[in-house]
């Protein structure tokens, strides 16, 4: 019997998605983390979180190294499968030490200071591993048939839920409290003729304890990321996974493919991308304007040279100018939404209410991999709704934005509205720039060309969110444009009660 062209295997669309879940994972998880670790009583305190946004964007160290060696070596030759072995080495190694050298410091010289310098070290390794994941994980993906992408998008979705979960489990992120450290002391004063008895009492700002220590909350991680390991291992041994992989690696049926496409190009007549929609083949975008740029100089040759070319095309089907808009649609979303709107949301849901700023950051993780899930079922190939959309997420970060410049006092502060429109704002930033990056994947992997365009995506991936953290670090450490909203709980509690004696 036949096989279906759109069919896919249960067990490898599985492991393909344990492998997605591993990519951001261990970064996710420490931003999630983050105020149980500064609760504790890291050394760091708040500026941590500074900490780690520079570290994340020295990860880039890894992209920008893989990128050169891909350069150099020989054309015949890919780098991803043993790069992708190390890196989930080295992630299984630094999440496992995580559990037991998270807490512990060392004095700087630098700046007379006690750090977290195990940790931080950590989170350096994590950072390059996540970083290097879109420029190896991706050209692996491509490797199998192009269904399997958007489930590979829908695991990276988990990488930031399932730490979110498990902190909502945790307790992460509850209200801090006022609560007395003393009993009851008299202090007796005199004011003019009167005598008065002051009945005090001594209070402080705690910060509730998780339901369970940051060691079993790195446990889980390590486990996860083992795992996500795991999973790339059987993807690359399984028989039912070099079943999926040898779909397209039969160069006939490939070539059998492209030329069909371009007889499709060819023989219709029909304008099919005014509205800049590409048609499908598969998922595939075809447009006839520039099909006829790019098989104009074969009009006389015999249709085994035109198969010959059409695999050779750098930019696909789609043409120079179209691929180079979508990288640059492509990294403006990720320069907005991994390091300039992350940069800020402290400033822009704190004043709201620790509540609201913990609902919006977990309703972001939850729509992120509700909309890849989404994408998977039906990819609607249209380079002009890609735009409408990144000008509609643009439109809602902006609106991030604005409550991060006007803290302390935001918007329809203290209000029901605020809290809804805040969260809103960011699950719409979340949803559709998710949608966006997933459009745009699928995209360059329906393209005959695909793993150099996939190449381009995970490096234009990096570029983005490496600008966007160099331009917001100096803006909220350096020239402290956004000010901090901490309400104190112990703010107006009455310290004593005056008694009037005589």
């Amino acid at each position: 019997m036949e096989e279906k062209p759109d069919s896919f295997s249960w067990p490898v669309l599985f492991l393909v998605m344990l492998f997605g879940s591993g990519t951001w994972l261990a970064i996710n998880a420490l931003w999630v983390e983050l105020p149980l670790l500064v609760a504790s009583g890291v050394p760091e305190g708040y500026t941590l979180g500074s900490y780690l946004i520079v570290i994340t964007q020295a990860g880039n160290l890894g992209p920008f190294l893989f990128t050169i060696a891909t350069y150099w070596a020989p054309k015949n030759k890919k780098l991803e499968i043993p790069v992708i072995y190390i890196l989930i080495s080295l992630a299984s190694l630094s999440t496992f030490l995580m559990i037991f050298f998270w807490d512990v410091t060392t004095y700087w010289k630098v700046d007379n200071m006690e750090h977290s310098t195990i940790m931080l070290i950590l989170t350096f390794l994590f950072s390059t591993i996540a970083c290097t994941t879109p420029v190896t994980y991706l050209p692996f993906i491509s490797r199998f048939p192009g269904k399997y992408l958007m489930y590979y998008f829908i695991g990276e979705g988990f990488s930031a839920l399932l730490p979110s979960i498990v902190t909502l489990i945790q307790g992460v992120g509850e209200q801090p409290k006022c609560v007395p450290v003393s009993d009851v002391y008299t202090n007796i004063t005199m004011e003019g003729n009167s005598t008065v008895e002051l009945q005090c009492r001594d209070w402080e700002v705690v910060y509730p304890k998780g339901r369970f220590s940051s060691e079993v909350f790195f446990g889980f991680l390590f486990v996860m990321t083992f795992i996500s390991s795991t999973s790339f291992v059987l993807l690359n041994f399984l028989p039912v996974a070099k079943k999926e992989r040898s779909r397209i690696k039969n160069k006939a049926q490939e070539v059998e493919d492209v030329s069909t496409s371009t007889y499709m190009l060819k023989s219709n007549g029909k304008r099919d991308t005014e509205d800049g929609e590409v048609r499908e083949q598969d998922t595939s975008l075809m447009s006839n304007k520039d099909s006829d740029e790019n098989t104009e100089e074969n009009k006389n040759v015999d249709s085994d040279d035109i198969k010959i070319k059409s695999l050779n095309l750098p930019f696909g089907l789609l043409g120079r100018r179209r691929v180079i808009y979508l990288l640059v649609l492509l990294g403006w979303i990720n320069a907005l939404t991994n390091s300039i709107l992350p940069s800020v949301q402290t400033y822009s849901c704190g004043p709201y209410s620790m509540q609201t700023f913990h609902l919006a950051a977990a309703l972001d993780n939850i729509v992120m991999p509700i909309v890849y899930l989404t994408v998977s079922f039906k990819l609607y190939s249209s380079i002009t709704l890609v735009s409408v959309l990144t000008f509609l997420c643009t439109l809602a970060g902006s609106y991030c934005m604005l409550t991060a410049a006007m803290s302390p006092t935001p918007p329809l502060q203290f209000s029901a509205a605020g809290d809804v429109f805040v969260i809103l704002a960011w699950m719409s930033v979340a949803g559709l720039s998710s949608y966006v990056k997933a459009t745009i994947g699928g995209i360059m992997r329906s393209q005959p060309n695909n793993r150099r365009l996939l190449l381009w995506f995970g490096i234009v991936t990096q570029i983005g969110s490496f600008v966007g953290a160099v331009i917001m670090f100096p803006l909220v450490n350096v020239f402290n444009v956004f000010e901090e909203y901490y309400k104190d709980p112990c703010e107006g509690v009455d310290v004593c009660v005056e008694e009037v004696l005589y």
